[in-house]
């Protein structure tokens, strides 16, 4: 309709004489006239411009052009056959798409699409869903508690307006089960020291597994595995059958990863106790271990890490070692177990007496050992 009227206004001013461009002098006027009409859908569409047409949903300008000029019938005339090769000549567009590598590169664009609306949407089912469980937890954890006769009790939000009620106890309770996993799961993690008739050993000593007696390490063949110290078990055999020392392994390890380790460290069962990441204390992105809770003398309870941070609570029973990273010739355990079996030898009365002094040494086992030289070499002289 459009079309028809714009003709209509050109005829009427047909007879005026307008001047001609050059090149298009044998041209009559109605043909001038859908000329003009075609340089409308004049391009050069590049190798972009044809992958983005084909995703469209559109067709490319000349497709519906073309179907509607062939229905196009003014005074009884079409005009788009009539003219066809003048107006095709104007509306040519210039292809050079490689087809078989045009296609691939499509199809590309089109999985990339794919890829975008599947990535958009999962995004917002996430989104959904975070939503729906902050509501749910804000509903369930905000509702006051019911008696055993279904009435609300009162608490300390009663007073406040509703919404704001629901609110604060919602908080309240998820500041009281962030609380609960931050502290240990429970007060004493060890039970009582063993009475007589049994025997029970004088000294405690407390194990970090990660650091101390293993190495983790990744490769891509077997993944993560965990690489055994050397002298682990001539540490463990050593310590616990000398009947001086009761072993604990108190690991920042979940119980799921360090219990088949530890099954595999100690088959002989020399290990009298095993505490894991639920029994430390949770502060400022460090695991502490509370020996204060494990129910024994802190007198005979010796500490042995690589992480200083995790003995912060009990620093004077803590003796902390260099993390070992795996090296294959490695003599500490050999030489940490002389350590110990002396203070239990000389039958220390407190054993944070004799750490405090070796933890003063950037390197308290090597220290040790010089001590001992020394007084061997003490008593050569003198004999």
């Amino acid at each position: 309709a459009g079309l028809q009227q714009s003709y209509t206004a050109y005829k009427l001013n047909k007879d005026n004489k307008f001047e001609q461009l050059p090149g298009l002098t044998n041209y009559t006027s109605d043909q001038l006239f859908f000329i003009q009409y075609a340089q409308i859908w004049c391009e050069v569409v590049s190798n972009e411009g044809h992958r983005r047409s084909l995703l469209d949903d559109h067709s490319p300008g000349r497709h519906p052009n073309n179907g509607l000029m062939s229905e196009l019938t003014i005074d009884g005339r079409n005009y788009w056959l009539r003219n066809w090769q003048t107006i095709h000549r104007f509306s040519t567009i210039n292809d050079n798409l490689d087809s078989n590598k045009d296609l691939e590169k499509i199809e590309k664009e089109r999985q990339r699409v794919k890829q975008q609306k599947i990535t958009k949407y999962t995004l917002l089912a996430m989104f959904c869903m975070f939503c729906g469980s902050g509501l749910y937890c804000l509903l369930e954890w905000g509702k006051p508690s019911i008696d055993s006769d279904g009435n609300p009790v009162d608490d300390k939000f009663s007073s406040l307006p509703l919404m704001v009620q629901y609110v604060y106890r919602a908080w309240d309770t998820f500041a009281h089960y962030e609380q609960v996993l931050r502290e240990p799961t429970r007060n004493l993690l060890l039970p009582p020291p063993l009475e007589p008739p049994y025997y029970q050993p004088p000294f405690t000593l407390v194990l970090e597994m990660t650091g101390v007696l293993v190495h983790p390490e990744w490769t891509y063949r077997t993944g993560w595995r965990f690489k055994k110290r050397p002298f682990v078990d001539y540490f463990l055999h050593h310590l616990a059958t000398s009947g001086n020392f009761e072993i604990v392994v108190y690991t920042y390890e979940q119980g799921f990863t360090a219990f088949p380790l530890i099954d595999s460290l100690d088959p002989n069962g020399y290990v009298m106790y095993r505490l894991f990441r639920d029994s430390t204390r949770y502060e400022n992105g460090v695991h502490l271990k509370d020996l204060n809770c494990l129910n024994r003398d802190l007198n005979k309870v010796i500490h042995i890490d690589w992480n200083g941070n995790a003995c912060q609570l009990n620093r004077d029973n803590c003796l902390t070692l260099k993390k070992w990273d795996g090296n294959t010739d490695d003599r500490t355990l050999y030489d940490l177990s002389h350590f110990l079996r002396a203070i239990a030898t000389e039958g220390v009365d407190d054993v944070r007496q004799v750490l405090q002094h070796y933890s003063q040494f950037e390197d308290p086992i090597e220290a040790f050992k010089l001590l001992v030289a020394f007084n061997r070499l003490v008593v050569l002289v003198g004999s």
